[in-house]
């Protein structure tokens, strides 16, 4: 059985989510998150007791 060819529509959803990694912003134009930062983020904040 041949390969299924992605839809035309998600060959252009797929272009348009690369065009966005390449310019650092996420499709709603939310700038993107730096792995390293959103890494800190999830690291607990100690508190006094």
């Amino acid at each position: 059985m041949p390969a299924r060819r992605p839809s035309r529509q998600r060959d252009e959803d797929n272009r348009e989510v690369l065009r966005h990694a390449d310019i650092g912003t996420t499709p709603a134009g939310v700038p993107a998150q730096d792995p390293v930062s959103e890494a800190e983020a999830t690291v607990p904040i100690p508190r006094d007791a």
